[in-house]
C-alpha cells in the first residue's frame, strides 16, 4: 500500500487529526503525513500509544470529528 494514496483516501473523507508512535513499519506514513500533508492535517507524535489514544478520545469530545490513531504491533 502506497502511503500518500492511503492518506489522501482518509483526508478525502473528513479525517484530519492523526495521533501515533512512529515506528520503522509505519515510518511511510509518518514522513508522508509531515511531508506531503502537513498543511491539510494536525500530526501529534505522541510518547506511548496511551497518549495518542487519549487525544484522539480529547479531539473527539472537544470537536466531535473523529482522528485517526496509528499503534505499532
Amino acid at each position: 500500500m502506497i502511503a500518500k494514496e492511503f492518506l489522501q483516501s482518509l483526508i478525502d473523507r473528513g479525517y484530519d487529526h492523526y495521533f501515533g508512535v512512529p515506528d520503522s513499519l509505519l515510518s511511510g506514513l509518518s514522513k508522508s503525513l509531515e511531508l506531503d500533508f502537513s498543511e491539510k492535517t494536525q500530526h501529534i507524535i505522541t510518547q506511548n500509544e496511551g497518549a495518542a489514544v487519549g487525544m484522539a478520545i480529547g479531539h473527539y469530545l472537544g470537536s466531535g470529528k473523529p482522528g485517526i490513531v496509528y499503534l505499532q504491533n
